[in-house]
């Protein structure tokens, strides 16, 4: 499958090491030549014969490279350029047959400065995505961050235990990131509020060899009460990002708006970026809103979603859904009647709008505009709005960047027609938060990792971090745990009984999942899916997975007062930051009327002992494979 790439990529599929000095600096590509290998292998040097092209063997019936066990020899390579200072993501497609966890390749971007000297080198990992049509396909991937011009050469090792056949398609190479100066978001519910401190970020994508930090000049800016203009350094200012805390006492009353530059001494400033602000005299009366904790309040009460999706509320569906210990719920399709069912039993209801509004799942497209479904939608949400069970608007779900215009339209226009609800959105790709995030109020990760071409349970709390990471900590949080079988989908149905990967989560795995969520930072759950179970399971099987599901929903749900209560003191020993992330044990603190509760999870399969600092206090942990523990750290 060909793929369209903002910047070309190349792979050099390697299986021994080789004399690089053959390709000299002056045959690199700019773009990637041939990344889907239409046009054989053209492009990619003269591979000896372990290396061939398979037409119909690539990502939907497309042609693909494949490696064939044989004898070591010359293999594919191109050369591309590169310029230091810029990350670049990197990836892949391989399929394994048959599947050997001791032949899988090794995907390498190596980088070179103008001596031919390796200056970086990143192997990619194999990713987590949720794509239920992958047919055996896994995306690996991997960020790097050359020193230094000027090429690089992407490599592919396969091990000596390899055997069988490896495929590869859709190769690609591009700059990560946006702008130079991105977005900036606040870390107050719809830009506004009355007092105390409101935290401000922008988003930065600044090339450090080009311009090194120490030359440039980041400021942000905004207008006092007397309509002086303030300006202020930064609190904190990296390649990625800016941050400032600014008091609302020192903005102007009413709006105004909240700049950035990122300035040069004796050159134009590389960006700029602004907000508009809203000092208000009062808390503007809302429905539900969120606080400095990122804690859901629904009439003035601190509220921990806790639910799972269905595809329609109905009365026989709610008579089993309502034995469980939830307290909202989901719904693919959204209507009065539905809401009125869940008021009816004290449930609150997010409303879904992604088929009615333009984005990826929009059911009108070919034929209405997109201007006529935007219209629809509104008077759909401004018919439901008021409604005493709806808690929130579902506009997202695992859309991709081009949609991201689209999104930033239903945004404006549902806040604008309706002040009471917030934004949900779920994706499923970490890194395509930051650039959401001007787009929603609430963000949930989705990742499923049982089953998922054997993906590490670790994902649970890894995409929250990330997605946390991303939005700066300043975006509530309602994640989204597996209580799926990735057998259920039609494309994997024909699998079960054979692959014995493709399975329901033990009650373990979800119970780690569930709260490896918690400990990544969400303050809501919503496990997918209640009508997954109900639709793909029949009798005593069932019966025991939906009591499995409750009850350990339920151990969440007897957490309620810990989980609403403010953040603890910070856990020490834990890594800072994902690159210096060890995938062990992860945690969580809470300040629970003056007693701090501690949340550690074991992230691995194996026992795990673990010492940290909370609070000048030293507390053991000792965990068994994928376990979690939550209790005071005095006991």
């Amino acid at each position: 499958m060909k793929i369209c790439n903002e910047l070309g990529f190349a792979l050099s599929g390697i299986v021994c090491a080789i004399s690089l000095c053959a390709y000299s600096a002056e045959f690199q590509n700019a773009r990637l030549v041939n990344d889907g290998f239409e046009n054989g292998l053209a492009g990619w040097g003269s591979p000896s014969k372990e290396w061939s092209v398979a037409p119909g063997q690539g990502r939907e019936k497309s042609s693909a490279l494949v490696w064939r066990a044989g004898k070591t020899g010359s293999v594919p390579i191109q050369r591309l350029a590169i310029q230091g200072g810029m990350k670049y993501r990197f990836g892949a497609y391989v399929r394994v047959v048959p599947y050997n966890p001791k032949g899988l390749p090794k995907i390498t971007l190596r980088c070179y400065d103008w001596l031919e000297k390796l200056r970086c080198e990143v192997v990619a990992t194999p990713s987590g995505d949720n794509d239920p049509n992958a047919e055996g396909w896994v995306r690996y991937e991997g960020i790097a961050a050359p020193p230094t011009d000027p090429y690089c050469d992407l490599l592919v090792e396969m091990p000596p235990e390899a055997k069988g056949c490896v495929y590869f398609d859709d190769f690609y190479y591009q700059i990560d990131g946006g702008k130079t100066v991105g977005e900036m978001i606040s870390g107050s519910y719809r830009n506004e509020a009355v007092s105390g401190k409101v935290r401000f970020a922008v988003a930065l994508n600044v090339n450090t060899v080009r311009y090194p930090l120490s030359t440039l000049k980041p400021v942000f800016s905004f207008e006092g009460e007397d309509g002086k203009r303030f300006v202020i350094a930064p609190d904190s200012f990296s390649y990625d990002k800016a941050l400032v805390s600014i008091e609302v006492a020192r903005l102007k009353r009413g709006a105004s708006r909240v700049e950035f530059s990122l300035g040069r001494s004796d050159a134009p400033a590389l960006g700029t970026s602004s907000l508009e602000f809203r000092r208000l005299a009062l808390p503007a009366s809302r429905r539900v809103t969120f606080d400095e904790f990122n804690r859901t309040i629904v009439d003035g009460k601190p509220f921990f979603p806790l639910g799972m999706f269905i595809d329609k509320v109905t009365k026989e569906e709610m008579a089993v859904y309502k034995q469980g210990p939830f307290n909202c719920i989901h719904p693919y399709t959204v209507s009065k009647e539905g809401l009125d069912i869940c008021h009816d039993i004290g449930l609150m209801c997010i409303g879904t709008l992604i088929f009615h509004a333009p984005g990826r799942h929009w059911r009108g497209r070919g034929r209405i505009t997109p201007e006529k479904a935007l219209a629809n939608t509104l008077t759909f949400v401004d018919s439901l709005k008021n409604h005493p069970a709806l808690l929130a608007w579902y506009t997202i779900d695992e859309d991709q960047l081009a949609y991201l215009s689209t999104q930033k339209k239903n945004h404006d226009e549902i806040w604008r027609i309706d002040p009471d609800h917030p934004i949900y959105a779920a994706l499923d790709r970490p890194e395509h938060v930051r650039a959401f995030a001007g787009v929603f109020d609430v963000i949930g990760m989705d990742p499923y990792p049982i089953g998922n071409n054997r993906g590490g349970i670790e994902t649970a709390f890894g995409w929250g971090s990330a997605a946390n990471e991303a939005m700066y900590a300043m975006r509530p949080m309602w994640q989204i745990p597996q209580a799926y079988n990735w057998g259920w989908h039609s494309s994997r149905k024909n699998q079960i009984g054979k692959n014995p990967e493709l399975r329901f989560p033990t009650r373990e795995e979800f119970r780690s999942m569930m709260w490896q969520a918690i400990a990544a930072g969400a303050n809501g759950l919503l496990p997918y899916g209640f009508f997954e179970i109900r639709r793909n399971m029949k009798g005593a099987e069932r019966d025991a997975t939906w009591k499995m599901v409750c009850e350990e929903s339920q151990k969440v749900r007897d957490r309620f007062h810990v989980l609403l209560s403010p953040p603890g003191p910070a856990i020490e020993g834990l890594p800072t930051g994902l690159a210096a992330r060890t995938w062990n044990v992860e945690g969580r603190t809470w300040n629970v009327e003056g007693r701090t509760w501690a949340l550690v999870c074991n992230l691995t399969r194996k026992k795990m002992k673990a010492s940290f600092r909370i609070g000048g206090r030293t507390v053991p942990a000792d965990l068994s494979p994928i376990g979690v523990k939550l209790s005071p750290i005095d006991e």
